[in-house]
């Protein structure tokens, strides 16, 4: 049973990083975002990537002069270090 929902964990892991990246794709192309899909990934996406920019606006890297947003960066960490925990506090 643990494990099973570990392995869910890890599907549901998978699609919130497979969406952060489709995510950075679309910012480099000239999308509507009225689209249905791009607007579905970025409801799914902007929750997790809002608090990180935030708190980058805030700190020493970045402000008003930031050129590269990093958030999607940090919340792939993020996720992927969730996932790790989980792993080891319901599988020992």
């Amino acid at each position: 049973m643990v494990y099973t929902i570990y392995i869910a964990l890890g599907y549901l892991a998978r699609f919130l990083e497979l969406m952060v990246l489709v995510r950075c794709i679309l910012s480099w192309l000239p999308i509507n975002i009225n689209n249905p899909i791009v607007n579905f990934i970025l409801s799914v996406t902007e929750p997790l990537m809002a608090p990180i920019r935030k708190l980058l606006y805030k700190s020493p890297l970045g402000g008003p002069g930031m050129m590269l947003d990093i958030s999607p960066i940090i919340v792939l960490f993020i996720i992927q270090g969730v996932y790790s925990m989980l792993g080891m506090v319901l599988l020992g």
